[in-house]
């Protein structure tokens, strides 16, 4: 089976990249390829997968867990679940 390496040109920043190489956006009919390195600076899944693990504590069940949902993923509630960084004007 062949490969065909045909160039298309990047919907952001112009440059020919290889058809293997990019990602097709279709979007109202219209077919438009984007390079790697522009989906990774701008695509709104990006954003997405950034968000930030927290360290969190259950009250209800005393279980310590890191996690990007407020839910606690031993007793499936999120009620009581706080932040477990715990500071020393709290402990005062």
């Amino acid at each position: 089976m062949r490969v065909l390496r045909v160039p298309v040109t990047c919907c952001r920043c112009g440059e020919g990249v290889e058809r293997s190489g990019a990602i097709t956006i279709e979007f109202q009919g219209r077919r438009d390829y984007e390079c790697y390195p522009c989906y990774q600076t701008h695509s709104a899944w990006n954003a997405y997968s950034q968000e930030v693990k927290k360290s969190l504590y259950c009250q209800r069940c005393n279980y310590k867990f890191v996690s990007k949902k407020l839910e606690c993923p031993y007793c499936n509630k999120l009620d009581f679940v706080i932040d477990s960084e715990i500071k020393v004007d709290e402990l005062l």
